[in-house]
């Protein structure tokens, strides 16, 4: 029976997960809502990108419209003699296909070729029978088909076509480097729960200790008290700081399934998992020594730099677009139109042909124009004013942001050496606590220190442990700032990091 349980409780035991650094990554690109959102605004982005394209390829357009008119005239007005009712009936068909080019000159050519179909059906009512004969062989077609061709052309266009194409790939741009940076955040949020999880279970597993210690202490104390060997106020001392441990535990314990709970629930866990204290180290001390080499990844690829060159751009190609826009337009047109007659004896498809034979009429015409807005009430010198002005401020953005990354990777670089210090210290300062930790023990024992002088080491002890993961937490942290200076992408390289 006994062996039967314990392979039970190994075997719960088993299915209980470790909570891992590379866990929390999967679980995050899988549940968090957040992240999900940020891939589909990248998408959304891609198509919006994409659709503005479309505009510098061929667009084609077609038209089929149909207008129907009746129109009737009587003959013969007195009564009581013979007299008929003329009925006709107009059917005007006007197809039209269009091809239209945006230039990379700035302007727009348009090739169409439309027909203007004319169908007139005549006919007459007898009073008498008041039968219909509409339909019969009274109709008569009018067919004028015909191609056009026709040029808008701003006068200053500078480098319009261009502009709208870079405008549209800094926007995209800005969109993909947005995704980046939203991503970043949330690995740095998350790696920031982590190591916090990890902090206040090793915290609690310090209290426990320093609990169970007080529990020895508090026996032993006891014992000598009644043996006569310590005071009352020692007694004392020493159940206070079991109470003091118990709620300290409370506390820390109750944080850290707090913490736990909501890391589970907000990254998709659906099972309970275990938390260890180790905290991994994910900083690369190497860094120090290719200083330069960072500081020029950074120049190239720092997300908030190529925000601040991104818009830099687009606002030089606002002024562009400015002023193309409020350039003089030169239109040329050019149309030629075919036309012929033919009735209902005709075929049909004879007639369409004969539109473009020796008897029937061509018309050949050809137009030039020249618009302007004369007057604006100084809107298009203000627009390019405030566009020069946006030139200006990004350009001192850019300026800034460069200023920033040399300020914040020297402080960077400054705290990852002194860390690598403060660890070493840390160390030493917890061998130094367990030494007179260990110490005050004996001594209490033998009446050199007092129960209160014990309860500060062992606090000493636990200060000193804490003190060294939060340094090593603070580690990992600011080299992750390194890497996001760097532009790099969190994600990518915690699952490098974690062998994944």
């Amino acid at each position: 029976m006994f062996i039967f349980l314990s392979f039970c409780i190994f075997i719960q035991a088993e299915e209980k997960k470790v909570l891992t650094l590379s866990s929390a990554v999967i679980k995050l690109k899988e549940n968090l809502n957040d992240y999900k959102k940020n891939v589909y605004s990248l998408k959304s982005a891609r198509a919006s990108y994409l659709d503005s394209r479309t505009s510098l390829y061929p667009s084609v357009d077609g038209t089929v419209p149909v207008t129907v008119k009746n129109n009737s005239k009587t003959i013969g007005t007195y009564i009581g003699t013979d007299y008929t009712i003329n009925n006709s009936k107009l059917w005007v068909i006007t197809p039209e296909l269009s091809l239209s080019q945006y230039l990379p000159t700035g302007g727009t050519f348009r090739l169409s070729v439309r027909d203007a179909l004319n169908i007139t059906g005549t006919g007459s009512i007898d009073p008498e029978s008041l039968k219909s004969e509409l339909g019969g062989t009274d109709f008569k077609y009018q067919n004028t088909p015909g191609i056009g061709i026709s040029l808008t052309q701003p006068v200053f266009f500078g480098d319009a076509y261009g502009a709208g194409k870079r405008t549209a790939e800094n926007t995209f741009n800005i969109a993909k480097k947005t995704f980046l940076l939203n991503e970043n955040t949330l690995a740095v949020n998350m790696l920031q729960e982590y190591f916090n999880l990890k902090f206040l279970k090793y915290s609690s597993m310090l209290i426990k200790s320093r609990l169970d210690g007080a529990k020895n202490n508090n026996r032993n104390i006891e014992k000598m008290f009644k043996l006569g060997r310590v005071t009352r106020l020692e007694l004392l001392q020493t159940e206070a700081a079991l109470k003091k441990a118990e709620i300290d535990l409370f506390d820390a314990e109750e944080q850290f399934a707090n913490a736990k709970k909501d890391f589970l629930s907000k990254y998709g866990y659906d099972k309970d998992i275990a938390v260890g204290t180790k905290v991994e180290n994910i900083c690369d001390y190497s860094i120090l020594r290719n200083k330069d080499d960072i500081l020029n990844r950074a120049m190239g690829s720092n997300i908030g730099l190529l925000f601040a060159r991104y818009n830099l751009n687009i606002v030089k190609d606002s002024l562009i677009n400015t002023r193309y826009t409020a350039s003089p337009v030169l239109n040329l047109a050019g149309n030629i139109d075919f036309s012929t007659t033919a009735d209902s004896t005709a075929d049909f498809n004879e007639a369409f042909k004969n539109s473009f034979n020796d008897n029937s009429s061509q018309v050949l015409s050809a137009s030039i124009g020249l618009s302007a807005k004369l007057f604006d009430a100084g809107s298009l010198k203000e627009k390019i004013n405030k566009a020069q002005n946006d030139i200006k401020a990004n350009e001192y953005e850019v300026k800034s942001k460069r200023a920033d990354i040399i300020k914040n990777l020297n402080t960077l670089f400054r705290k990852i050496e002194k860390s690598r210090k403060i660890n070493k210290y840390s160390e030493l300062n917890i061998q130094i606590a367990e030494f007179r930790y260990e110490k005050g023990k004996k001594d209490l024992e033998l009446g050199r220190i007092a129960q209160n002088d014990l309860n500060k080491m062992s606090l000493e002890l636990e200060n000193a442990k804490l003190a060294l993961i939060s340094a090593k937490i603070e580690t990992n942290m600011d080299y992750i700032n390194i890497l996001l200076l760097e532009g790099k992408n969190l994600i990518d390289l915690l699952n490098k990091k974690t062998g994944m």
